[in-house]
């Protein structure tokens, strides 16, 4: 059985989270931290849940599903469970940098700018993981 957000046991919500991207690292403190910190919601299919040119106030894990992000108007990066967007745009305070879509039913970890923001200040593994990504992701794109 595939494990969602939706059949995982109360239980076992930290273990599944310490299984996605930004919280891989993160201790079970930081992980109940996060927990606290974070809303689970699902979309379906089709639904825009990011727009380009939009004010961003939240940062989002795919937990299950998949997402393609859109620049220009053609399909750019697919994302699967564990990728995670926003962080740049609150983190620069800047509307979306593209457009993110649902290409199958999808669920998501979304926190708030204020929840993110203090996560980010007060959990070291997680702002850790996000900065390796960013710089990761600058270093290969052209200058």
């Amino acid at each position: 059985m595939r494990r969602t957000l939706r059949s995982v046991r109360r239980d076992d919500y930290l273990e599944f989270l310490s299984t996605l991207g930004p919280f891989t690292a993160c201790s079970p403190t930081e992980l109940r931290t996060i927990a606290r910190a974070s809303t689970l919601v699902a979309r379906e299919s089709g639904n825009v849940l990011v727009r380009r040119g939009a004010s961003v106030r939240e940062f989002f894990v795919l937990a299950s599903g998949s997402a393609v992000i859109i620049r220009d108007g053609l399909p750019d990066v697919a994302m699967r469970p564990g990728d995670w967007f926003g962080d740049v745009d609150l983190l620069s305070k800047s509307a979306a940098s593209a457009t993110v879509i649902a290409l199958t039913d999808v669920e998501l970890v979304v926190m708030s700018y204020p929840e993110f923001s203090a996560l980010f200040d007060g959990v070291r593994s997680f702002r850790r993981r996000l900065v390796r990504a960013l710089a990761t992701s600058s270093a290969r794109r052209p200058a």
